[in-house]
């Protein structure tokens, strides 16, 4: 790993649990908690044909994980740099989630096309797919990310995501020292 790419301020590290619950409504919805406090939003797939999306947050986790930059995670764990208010602004604010979150969406859309880089290790992605991913967060301070970091982050991501929709719940460990995101099985 590149001794010099920037950490970009992150410094916590986090078990998430993220399970999927039946509503009276008969939706599915998945739920989060952290240190047994509920975060974020009850999320659905909101599209017509059912996908999985609503696990989608664990794509903002390993991109906190791996490349030290998420503004969702951010918003999600209430670690927005506030006082450092051009930072909170420009780097953490609406923005800034508006364009991760279409970042996500966007690599969601190709991974569906490959099983989510089901059989894909480091060096197999589109160089296209990166290139258009480093574009998309442009401007911001993950801007200098290699492409290679991005991989990883994509794929470690996707791992994790094909663990959630395989089982239905689990906990996540994010470990920005070691760039890495785990997922693990949550007892019945």
């Amino acid at each position: 790993m590149d001794a010099d790419y920037p950490r970009q301020g992150v410094k916590f590290a986090r078990r998430n649990t993220i399970y999927e619950r039946e509503a009276s409504n008969d939706k599915r919805y998945v739920l989060q908690s952290c240190r047994g406090l509920f975060i974020g939003d009850r999320l659905t797939d909101n599209i017509m044909e059912p996908d999985d999306y609503r696990f989608h947050d664990v794509f903002h986790y390993a991109y906190a994980a791996v490349l030290g930059w998420s503004p969702v995670t951010r918003a999600l764990l209430k670690r927005k740099r506030k006082s450092k208010v051009r930072v909170d602004e420009g780097e953490d604010g609406g923005r800034a989630i508006q364009v991760e979150e279409g970042l996500a969406t966007y690599v969601f859309g190709v991974a569906k096309e490959f099983e989510f880089f089901a059989d894909q290790k480091p060096g197999d992605l589109s160089l296209t797919l990166l290139k258009n991913v480093r574009q998309f967060a442009k401007g911001y301070e993950v801007n200098a990310s290699p492409l290679w970091l991005w991989e990883d982050a994509i794929l470690q991501g996707n791992h994790a995501f094909r663990y959630l929709r395989d089982n239905r719940r689990g906990r996540i460990k994010l470990d920005v020292e070691k760039r890495s995101l785990s997922i693990e099985e949550i007892p019945q």
